[in-house]
């Protein structure tokens, strides 16, 4: 894995931070996960997770900002909350105003009863990833269910709040290099692996 110009990192299990820059070399045995941070803590998880703590060999791609794996993996996850606020409720309230559109930063923080540099600051050291970011990337993730389910990728990209196809194009394209098609193909399993969604 390439996470800058001069540093590659290789290993059977590399967990990456959010928010650092970073190009997969293709492999045909890889698995790859794309965990949200606030799903850490999420309880029907905790054994799948386990297993990264307990693997030989994990390496860390951490960048810039404050990390983020390499406290939870010496169990240091911090507390669930956004200043009293139940975390889980505000990424449900979230969730809730996706297709929406526009989905304000200061909006969400008056619903917490925070104020917007507060709620900013908070969100983001407890999810791993700024406000307007974690959005992104949750209407990423709802257009391609959406068209998971047999959406055509406009229809999808309306349903996730995108202002266009254009736009979730652009952003699809920014965040993972690849085009709403290539993000439906499913590869066929090689040697037993198998592709995990």
């Amino acid at each position: 894995m390439q996470l800058g110009p001069d540093r590659v990192v290789h290993g059977e299990l590399i967990l990456i931070d959010p928010l650092v820059p970073h190009r997969l070399e293709p492999l045909d045995d890889v698995t790859l996960h794309f965990l949200e941070p606030a799903a850490v803590g999420d309880p029907a998880l905790s054994e799948a997770l386990d297993v990264f703590r307990r693997g030989a060999g994990v390496v860390v791609a951490e960048g810039d900002a404050a990390p983020f794996w390499t406290p939870w993996l010496r169990g240091e996850e911090g507390a669930a909350c956004t200043g009293g606020v139940a975390l889980s409720a505000v990424l449900r309230q979230i969730d809730a105003q996706l297709p929406d559109g526009v989905l304000r930063l200061g909006t969400v923080a008056r619903q917490s009863d925070l104020s917007a540099s507060r709620f900013r600051h908070l969100f983001a050291e407890e999810v791993g990833l700024p406000f307007r970011r974690y959005v992104l990337w949750r209407r990423l993730r709802l257009a391609v269910m959406e068209m998971g389910v047999g959406a055509d990728a406009t229809t999808a990209a309306h349903a996730a709040g995108f202002a266009d196809l254009a736009h979730f194009s652009r952003t699809l394209k920014a965040m993972f290099g690849v085009t709403a098609s290539q993000t439906l193909r499913v590869p066929k399993a090689r040697g037993g692996s198998r592709p995990v969604g």
